[in-house]
């Protein structure tokens, strides 16, 4: 299990632009089978089991929730 979380403000105190994307690596060796994911404040952008997950935060929302685990 792999559980990640992020504040969306930027160090300026403000937000960042609605195209920044978030990058996770998700080597194979740790999910052979490939991985379910879960995520609260933002939209997963790139296609299932893909080696770098994807991420961009909902419009508005203040943090994001990322949470990996084994498929199967």
């Amino acid at each position: 299990m792999f559980h990640f979380a992020y504040d969306t403000t930027g160090p300026s105190g403000g937000g960042y632009p609605d195209a920044v994307v978030s990058v996770v690596s998700v080597p194979a060796r740790h999910y052979p089978d490939g991985y379910g994911v879960a995520v609260e404040g933002a939209e997963v952008t790139s296609a299932p089991n893909a080696p770098l997950l994807t991420l961009r935060a909902s419009p508005g929302a203040t943090s994001v929730s990322v949470e990996l685990a084994p498929a199967g």
